[in-house]
């Protein structure tokens, strides 16, 4: 059992980071440390509000319609392969080759790097031909309720797509590459130009293209993350060569991925089989859920994907060294920290998610029809943001310690459970119940590693009192504005909940809002220390 201690910030975990081997080849001071944290925050930040403005501009242009029910439907399958396999290359990846630097040595490491570079190369280029060749019989088997032309349509925008396989992998391995060399600020950037190029591709093709200007642009999107990458990972590399040798480091990586990619499949069969579930229910149910789904991947996008950059080489550095006292504070930090930011989030998109919708996308293609089955579908996805830190850290955690046996068993148990949800709650509940199965299915798997939070639960229970009070705090203050206009009624119920919140979380003595008021704090102070 870890027994988690609630002393340390996050700040301070990752303060302690060792200057051994090639995994931390300089030493990092707390306070270059929390800028490298902040800038990070920043980027993903931006990240946010470039995801939002993507909203927008989609659903102002396409609404929740056929075609982009069909865009959907062909971005599944090179979706779950990028969250299987892209996801694993970056997990495995950091923590082998920390511990191929550290225990054979540069030369080998190089040699690793080299060969599973080209390895990934070589698999992601067959596969994606692969895929190109058999599109039309996948998209009927992801989706057989769709019609013929909706199904001719999805295979021609699944073409374009699947590149993004092949790009997103060989883009992971050099930002977990970066990472080891505690470069955090170009992976992080990476995500702030993919949505740039998105962005102006819609933008500038769509009144020609329609919906293939939003396939174009997701496959120049994940183009331009890696070309953002090369340059400064082969500005690290010491040495490349076009080999397809088979070091003891790489056939370890393959033997790692098949538990990962095992389970990873298993647990997104879950998408698969709610996207045939909804392809079977009125025009615009996948559509409801694509957009609910990405309002809620908004926050937990922003805070958990910085903390799991930033924390997760420190995880399989402590792993690699068997500092088990420091990997557990590492986990109660990261966990603690999330949790100040998403449980908020989860509320207030319970309590005003119909009102954010109309303000942010109610205009154009998207009818208020769509805002209400929106909503709806995002009431039921936001439960399963409360416990998206722990469940996140935990993720980080098993993949740091390398015990990917272990859960494959908890994702093939959940997951099993998850798809017997989607089929007992679609009928009932329609798409609202598919929203509904995937979050509980979230918290079962959370559950299933409580014995991770028992230390922090106190703090977790600090957070939720706190955003529960200034959720309703700010419905009182909006039941006053009821016949103001919508964008006053939202700014107010927002600032209300933002402050009420803040109040709450200072005078329980929250340590996290403590540590994160630090870390801007010394962020600031490096900043004039270098202007003067």
């Amino acid at each position: 059992m870890l027994s988690l201690w609630a002393g340390d910030s996050l700040i301070d975990i990752l303060g302690k980071m060792t200057s051994e081997g090639l995994s931390s080849p300089v030493s990092i001071k707390k306070e270059r440390l929390a800028s490298a944290a902040f800038l990070v925050l920043s980027f993903s930040c931006l990240s946010s509000v470039l995801s939002y403005l993507k909203m927008y501009i989609t659903t102002s242009t396409f609404g929740a319609t056929g075609p982009y029910d069909a865009f959907l439907v062909a971005l599944t399958l090179p979706d779950v392969i990028c969250n299987v396999v892209v996801s694993a290359l970056g997990v495995v990846f950091i923590p082998l080759f920390s511990e191929c630097a550290n225990k054979e040595g540069t030369e080998k490491a190089w040699d690793f790097l080299n060969s599973l570079l080209n390895w990934t190369f070589l698999i992601t280029f067959s596969l994606s031909f692969l895929l190109v060749l058999l599109s039309p019989w996948i998209v009927k088997i992801i989706a057989p309720g769709l019609d013929e032309g909706s199904q001719r349509l999805s295979a021609q925008l699944m073409v374009i797509m699947v590149p993004i396989i092949m790009t997103m992998a060989l883009a992971r391995l050099m930002m977990g590459f970066l990472q080891i060399h505690h470069n955090f600020n170009i992976p992080a950037l990476g995500g702030v130009v993919n949505l740039l190029v998105i962005i102006s591709c819609i933008y500038f093709l769509s009144k020609k293209w329609g919906i293939y200007s939003l396939a174009v642009g997701m496959a120049l999107g994940a183009l331009g993350w890696l070309l953002l990458h090369l340059p400064y990972a082969l500005k690290e590399i010491r040495k490349y060569s076009l080999n397809l040798t088979l070091p003891p480091a790489t056939k370890k990586f393959a033997l790692s991925m098949v538990p990962i990619i095992l389970g990873g499949s298993i647990a997104q069969l879950g998408i698969v089989v709610e996207r045939a579930l909804a392809s079977h229910l009125p025009e615009g149910s996948i559509s409801y859920l694509g957009y609910a789904n990405s309002l809620v991947l908004l926050p937990s996008g922003v805070f958990m994907g910085v903390i799991g950059t930033v924390i997760f080489p420190t995880l399989s550095q402590q792993a690699t060294r068997g500092d088990w006292q420091e990997l557990r504070r590492s986990f109660s930090a990261g966990v603690r920290m999330g949790n100040l930011v998403l449980v908020p989030s989860a509320i207030f998109l319970l309590f005003f998610g119909n009102l954010i919708i109309q303000i942010l996308f109610e205009r154009g293609q998207f009818l208020p029809s769509m805002t209400e089955g929106t909503a709806r579908a995002l009431a039921f996805y936001s439960i399963g943001l409360l416990v998206w830190a722990p469940f996140s850290m935990a993720q980080y955690s098993f993949f740091a310690l390398q015990r990917y046996w272990p859960a494959v068993r908890v994702v093939i148990c959940c997951t099993s459970i998850g798809i017997l949800l989607r089929f007992l709650l679609v009928k009932p509940l329609v798409y609202m119940g598919l929203a509904l199965a995937t979050s509980l299915t979230l918290i079962l798997y959370t559950i299933v590693m409580i014995w991770c939070l028992r230390d922090v639960l106190t703090s977790f229970l600090k957070v939720l009192f706190s955003s529960v009070a200034a959720a309703y705090g700010a419905a009182f203050m909006g039941s006053y504005l009821n016949h103001t206009q919508s964008f006053i009624q939202l700014s107010a119920i927002l600032l209300t909940g933002m402050a009420l919140y803040t109040l709450f979380i200072y005078f329980l003595e929250v340590q996290e809002f403590y540590s994160l008021l630090e870390l801007v704090r010394k962020f600031i102070r490096n900043r004039t220390a270098v202007e003067t």
